[in-house]
């Protein structure tokens, strides 16, 4: 079947995020058949605090943030800038809850965007590719956890039961 010039941007788009690290040319063609380019305007807010979605993005062009309500409720502090490579969504989709960000466009963006049990069913079909994106994504996550604060600081604390 002959690529458009759609299939081959976000084949390119794949290649490049952390995501698809390690996969070979032919994982990341399957990988891209479930994605859609969506694209943003500068301010547009791609999903709130507490909106679920069954969807998963990664970044393909332009700039957004990440944003979380003080511990007031009262104005939203930025967390976060968002590149293109990097993915949103990832722990709504594993968790299969809501999200805990809002997510706005800095600048004009274009996102892959991935239907969460329809991904999620293709990477449990295909163990090799499924095994490649999960590790990756851990490391992303974990790189979190660690910019946020020693995992241990948590453990050890007198706040929680």
């Amino acid at each position: 079947m002959m690529k458009t010039e759609s299939d081959k941007k976000i084949i390119d788009f794949l290649a490049k995020s952390y995501l698809c690290e390690g996969l070979s040319e032919h994982q990341i063609e399957e990988l891209s058949s479930f994605a859609i380019m969506i694209y943003l305007k500068e301010n547009e807010l791609l999903f709130d605090e507490g909106d679920k979605t069954d969807h998963f993005f990664v970044v393909a062009t332009g700039k957004l943030k990440a944003l979380v309500s003080s511990s007031t409720g009262s104005e939203m502090q930025e967390l976060r800038s968002i590149h293109p490579g990097d993915c949103i969504g990832e722990m709504a989709m594993i968790e299969e809850s809501t999200h805990t960000t809002r997510i706005t466009a800095v600048k004009p963006c274009s996102l892959l965007s991935f239907n969460s049990v329809k991904l999620l069913d293709f990477l449990i079909k295909r163990p090799q590719t499924g095994v490649l994106v999960l590790l990756n994504l851990s490391k992303v996550l974990s790189s979190r956890i660690r910019y946020l604060g020693h995992p241990c600081d948590i453990l050890f604390s007198n706040d929680h039961p």
